[in-house]
């Protein structure tokens, strides 16, 4: 059997596709990075080693001395960490000193790269999470209105457009208005902020970049702790790229989403 080692960043996904892994029958070795991944990690595995971000060369002999030729990428990263470069190995500090480009997928990029070339293959982690990826609908039992819809719309092409110049996912409008884009401070600060610009009745949008490589280009992700976030906000509508966006706790989310009220589309 092929070994495979998981790659945990932060939040509940590398968790997931742990859990879906072993519901599988398969053996995981969990690759875990210091002050980002949850220490509640190694309780999922026996094989939990644990590595700064940034030492992929040790990243890469935990790996051939463990046998395992396969990995997944999972979970946030801050990237605002690239800025302390304390524990970073030549091989990255190479790459990055001659990187004008320092947006998501150029960085994941040059990893993977530098991966393949030691014959580790990576593995999206769609291959395990195809449950928990929904089709273009409505799912909640409010549905948008029709002047939310013509901001979703709106806020579709914004977001494929920030999307696809590396910049983030998700954009919060109202009324025609943007409100807030993504940037460094991740999806939750964005919907927050947008929401206190706008005030109640927003819309957030979140999608997966164009023409996105998942075996290293992180998939968007909703789940409980954007619907909270969102409440926080004022947000009406959290709308999302179908069969790319993975949905945690996808029954538990819709039945909340029905209960304060607030519509939840897959695009």
């Amino acid at each position: 059997m092929e070994k495979i080692a998981v790659l945990a960043g932060g939040g509940e996904l590398p968790f997931l596709i742990i859990d879906k892994i072993k519901k599988r029958r398969e053996n995981a070795s969990i690759l875990a990075l210091k002050g980002i991944t949850k220490k509640e990690v190694a309780k999922l595995s026996g094989k939990v080693y644990w590595l700064h971000l940034g030492e992929v060369e040790k990243l890469i002999t935990i790996l051939k001395e463990s046998g395992v030729n396969k990995l997944i990428f999972s979970g946030k990263i801050d990237k605002k960490l690239l800025l302390d470069n304390r524990h970073f190995d030549n091989k990255v500090k190479q790459f990055l000193d001659k990187m004008e480009d320092k947006g998501d997928f150029s960085l994941l990029w040059h990893v993977a790269n530098i991966l393949e070339k030691e014959d580790i293959e990576l593995i999206s982690p769609y291959e395990y999470l195809k449950s928990n990826l929904v089709g273009k609908r409505v799912l909640s039992k409010r549905k948008p209105t029709s002047r939310e819809n013509l901001d979703i719309s709106l806020g579709w092409n914004i977001a494929k457009n920030i999307a696809h110049l590396d910049i983030g996912h998700t954009v919060v409008v109202k009324e025609g208005m943007v409100f807030a884009v993504e940037s460094m401070e991740g999806t939750d600060a964005a919907i927050l902020r947008g929401g206190k610009l706008a005030g109640e009745g927003a819309v957030a949008v979140k999608v997966a970049r164009p023409n996105q490589d998942s075996r290293f280009d992180h998939p968007p992700v909703i789940g409980l702790n954007t619907l909270d976030v969102a409440r926080k906000a004022g947000i009406s509508v959290i709308a999302f790229e179908a069969e790319k966006t993975i949905v945690l706790e996808k029954r538990f989310l819709i039945k909340a989403c029905n209960d304060y009220g607030i519509a939840l589309t897959g695009l």
